[in-house]
């Protein structure tokens, strides 16, 4: 199905067309009902007071060239992407399933998924569904501190130093934190691994 055209995107939760976030190619998301701009960047402020404009160069980040950049506080810029990879990091590895520990996929012809019958399947199968869930808390867990770390990028202009605004502001990870992540990541890895062997 079509998600997005020129100035809308679909809003799967409320079943309808919104116009976009001028921010659209950063948060990907669109108009608040109440607002000019998406969810986060009305609450959240991921963007804080940065806009979206017209690339005079390329991004001093990956050094590529795009059509459009963010404008910091500052007055330099960093391409979109850079931004995106930042503020919206993709998770380390793919999210576990319960079918990668063995569970049939239980979705029926109209889309919808039986839940009561994987709920029957995690009953029967208790060892391998605490496998699952063992490994999805591993798994959320690294999520949240790849995304805490890739947004102290943009928290600072990578020129000049001088705060953005934009990000979580939490300054990345304690060195408590990152010897918790990169534990977390070997074994969430070794985890994954396993399932792939199946």
């Amino acid at each position: 199905m079509l998600s997005e055209t020129r100035g809308r995107v679909w809003d799967p939760v409320n079943s309808k067309w919104r116009d976009k976030c001028p921010n659209f190619l950063v948060c990907k998301q669109g108009q608040w009902p109440t607002s000019d701009k998406c969810c986060d960047c009305t609450i959240g402020g991921e963007l804080g007071h940065c806009s979206i404009v017209e690339a005079a160069a390329d991004c001093c980040i990956c050094l590529e060239t795009e059509q459009a950049h963010v404008l910091l506080p500052c007055g330099h810029q960093i391409g979109v992407k850079c931004a995106r990879k930042s503020l919206y990091p993709e998770p380390p590895y793919p999210e576990p399933t319960l079918q990668d520990y063995g569970c049939p996929d239980f979705t029926q012809e109209d889309g919808d998924y039986d839940d009561a019958a994987e709920q029957e399947w995690s009953d029967e199968h208790k060892s391998a569904a605490d496998q699952w869930d063992l490994h999805w808390d591993v798994w959320e867990d690294c999520r949240y501190y790849h995304e805490k770390e890739m947004s102290k990028m943009v928290e600072t202009c990578p020129m000049c130093r001088a705060s953005t605004g934009m990000g979580k502001g939490c300054g990345g990870l304690t060195p408590a934190e990152q010897v918790r992540f990169a534990t977390l990541m070997m074994y969430a890895h070794t985890m994954y691994e396993a399932t792939q062997a199946h």
